[in-house]
């Protein structure tokens, strides 16, 4: 659609979330301005999951290593 490649459009809306732009998604609508605080809200429980996932990843793999090491 904007004829950039998808990496670049993923940089360029992560450049505008940190600068406050609040941009939200999921996988049904892709991204999008929220229209109600819900909206806002249920992104933000989205991305924190997510967030405890990596580190809950994260964690393991360390674990992991310190035991084999």
């Amino acid at each position: 659609m904007t004829g950039r490649k998808g990496r670049e459009v993923r940089r360029a809306i992560q450049a505008e979330r940190l600068r406050g732009v609040p941009i939200l998604s999921d996988n049904t609508n892709g991204y999008f301005l929220p229209g109600t605080e819900s909206d806002r809200a249920a992104c933000v429980r989205s991305l924190r999951g997510r967030a405890r996932e990596i580190l809950d990843v994260a964690n393991a793999i360390e674990a992991a290593k310190m035991e084999a090491g």
